[in-house]
């Protein structure tokens, strides 16, 4: 089991009641333009992305150390799929998780969706320039518009262990090849 504690910048700990349940719960990441942490969860047998709307950020502390608020924890089925979903990230209004459903090119493979409208846009794989054979996992993407790049981090799993990427992409051609 894996569950979230929060550090504040005094390094007091408050563990995230309005998260955590008795499966493994990880990877937060937050929206500031949906308002919502969305995580990864197997609570209901595949790990799934799960979000959690978070009132006024005055008490957000208060608000997710507060275990009744669990209740509010929900699936997002718009992003999750029959399979293994997993490690969220949002940068701006793009989403990117990693995840083993079927058409991806082997093993755990990069998807990524749009927030449009307040929606998510069905994930899309990001194909065989992106993914391989192996498992591609935990990505982050780094927007920005200033410098017209996109950052990408992301650690893909071959038999001999864990290899580091860093992709850094003009933003026209990363527009035109991912999202």
């Amino acid at each position: 089991m894996r569950n979230f504690t929060f550090y504040d910048r005094f390094g007091y700990n408050t563990i995230a009641r309005a998260f955590n349940s008795s499966a493994d719960d990880a990877y937060p990441t937050f929206s500031p333009l949906t308002g919502e942490f969305y995580f990864c969860s197997n609570r209901e047998g595949n790990f799934d992305i799960f979000r959690l709307a978070i009132p006024d950020l005055p008490n957000v502390i208060n608000f997710i150390s507060n275990a009744d608020n669990a209740a509010k924890v929900r699936k997002d089925t718009s992003l999750s799929g029959s399979s293994n979903d997993k490690f969220p990230f949002i940068s701006d209004n793009v989403m990117v998780f990693a995840s083993d459903r079927p058409g991806g090119f082997g093993g755990y493979d990069l998807y990524y969706s749009v927030l449009k409208d307040s929606i998510w846009s069905t994930p899309v794989n990001m194909g065989p320039k992106i993914n391989t054979e192996f498992d591609e996992c935990r990505p982050i993407i780094i927007q920005r518009t200033v410098f017209k790049t996109v950052l990408s981090f992301f650690p893909r799993i071959v038999p001999e262990g864990m290899e580091d990427l860093i992709s850094i992409m003009p933003e026209s051609q990363t527009l035109r090849l991912v999202w």
